[in-house]
């Protein structure tokens, strides 16, 4: 099957624009977490929610997993350098970083429902169960897990 110089024309534009509109997204999401963190870290009436902890959390793990996969894009498309096949820490690393941040927000949020939930809850002891002490060991328990559950993953990966 022949393509003619139309259709190549046409898949060379195509790449072109995925490329832009990639960068555009990837900008507007860094641009979109990182104003979340000075929003929620800036203003007063935030300091005292735990709910806005989580969405933090979330915030730096999504800013994390937003600049891997913009490095590893650009390293692809501008340098034509594929580090995941020739450079193998790279491979286990982005490997590790990626799934430990789609886990952790993940977590994040289904910490941030049960704690709404439970704040929220009619039965006393479960209300006084929600302290920020509680949030912080449920974010570094989480993020413990979810970092030995990646390590373990890459390591029989490939």
């Amino acid at each position: 099957m022949n393509l003619s110089t139309i259709d190549v024309s046409i898949l060379n534009d195509m790449r072109r624009w995925i490329v832009y509109i990639y960068f555009g997204v990837v900008t507007l999401g860094l641009l979109g977490h990182v104003l979340n963190l000075l929003v929620f870290t800036q203003l007063r009436i935030f300091r005292e929610n735990r709910w806005i902890l989580y969405l933090s959390i979330e915030s730096v793990v999504d800013i994390v997993y937003n600049a891997v996969q913009l490095i590893s894009y650009i390293l692809q498309t501008v340098y034509s350098v594929d580090p995941q096949s020739s450079v193998l820490v790279w491979c286990r690393l982005r490997s590790i970083l990626l799934q430990t941040c789609t886990l952790m927000s993940a977590f994040t949020v289904c910490f941030a429902a049960c704690d709404q939930f439970l704040c929220t809850s009619y039965r006393l002891n479960l209300r006084q169960m929600c302290t920020f002490k509680v949030v912080r060991y449920l974010i570094f328990i989480g993020g413990f897990i979810c970092f030995l559950h990646s390590v373990i993953f890459s390591l029989y990966l490939y």
